[in-house]
């Protein structure tokens, strides 16, 4: 598939090599049992996602990692009380402002929002729910464990100085009904001066073009402009306004030519790291199995960050970071969701 670095031992083409590191890298970091023994991007994965806007990473995690994850958030659900949320979520909104002060508190706690046609099936809170955030990530071991063991230090690999771990969603993108998510670019949603948002998607069930894979438009970070910002207007209200202009007034997300974008499949365990102005998108999920993701958004701390970004945390409360004492902490946070009988500091 165009693009995409393909770090199977199987199917693999080695990429060109630029060190004896890289080289090393290459040829002695896999575990047999499929997992990558070393999460960290070589120099060829950088110059990768620094060309094409997006790096797909096959086997980023062991299979037990995802399975504990979807694991842990079917307790979640089965725990929650449905009564406590009707926010329902839209990637696609057609009106210029939304009130959702469920939404907009958010961002410091674990909240649940509905699948578009949740109520038109009639679906129960399992097969209903769109998606649970916005900070897993501070709030449960098993999620913490994965993001400050895994993700992490992949924030110093894309050259940020002062990672912020601000945003995580568990995406359920149910089967039948899971909703298309239009083409957008992450830096919308979470701004920076300079830009320096990067997503960083795992595959929880395997992906594919029939139940709603991510596609990408390869390069469109470097080809496009940011078009839109979507911002806080009041404690209760959000609106998308637009930012910059592509220079031809009749080129916008709307006019994105679909077809040329690369569908990204993944198996269990894969992960997608997305610069925060490349466009993406997927389809609807009209096929009869789920496709549950976990994605984590992290910003420079050392770049201005906007009091105008919806996402905000109550005054007083800082942001997560992750530092370089998390770094040295690795192994550590990983066994969190590797060993989660054993109790950490």
């Amino acid at each position: 598939m165009f693009g995409i670095l393909n770090n199977s031992l199987a199917k693999r083409t080695t990429p060109r090599l630029k060190s004896w590191a890289d080289m090393l890298y290459w040829t002695t970091s896999w575990s047999f049992s499929g997992a990558r023994a070393n999460p960290r991007l070589t120099e060829a994965e950088k110059d990768h996602l620094r060309t094409n806007g997006y790096l797909k990473i096959e086997n980023f995690v062991p299979d037990v990692v995802s399975k504990r994850l979807r694991k842990r958030i079917v307790e979640r659900i089965n725990e929650w009380d449905s009564t406590t949320s009707q926010s329902v979520f839209s990637s696609h909104r057609t009106e210029k402002q939304y009130k959702d002060t469920y939404f907009l508190n958010s961002g410091d706690k674990i909240c649940y929002f509905w699948e578009e046609k949740a109520q038109e099936v009639n679906a129960n809170k399992e097969l209903g729910i769109n998606k649970v955030g916005h900070s897993l990530h501070t709030l449960d071991d098993l999620f913490k464990g994965y993001v400050y063991g895994y993700v992490g230090p992949l924030c110093y690999d894309v050259g940020m100085v002062n990672p912020i771990l601000l945003q995580s969603m568990y995406i359920f993108k149910q089967k039948g009904i899971g909703g298309e998510v239009s083409p957008h670019q992450d830096s919308t949603f979470l701004f920076t001066e300079p830009m320096s948002c990067y997503g960083f998607w795992l595959a929880v069930d395997e992906t594919n073009v029939e139940n709603g894979c991510i596609y990408v438009l390869p390069k469109s970070h470097q080809t496009y402009p940011l078009f839109q910002r979507f911002v806080r207007i009041s404690d209760e209200q959000t609106q998308m306004i637009e930012y910059q202009s592509a220079g031809d007034k009749n080129i916008s997300l709307n006019s994105i030519d679909k077809s040329q974008g690369v569908p990204v499949e993944c198996k269990s365990g894969d992960l997608i790291i997305l610069h925060g102005k490349v466009i993406h998108w997927s389809e609807q999920n009209t096929s009869t199995n789920p496709r549950h993701a976990f994605m984590m958004h992290c910003v420079d701390g050392q770049y201005h960050y906007p009091v105008d970004n919806w996402l905000q945390y109550p005054k007083g409360k800082p942001f997560p970071k992750f530092t370089q004492t998390d770094l040295q902490k690795q192994a550590q946070y990983q066994q969190m969701i590797l060993n989660p009988q054993k109790q950490y500091q």
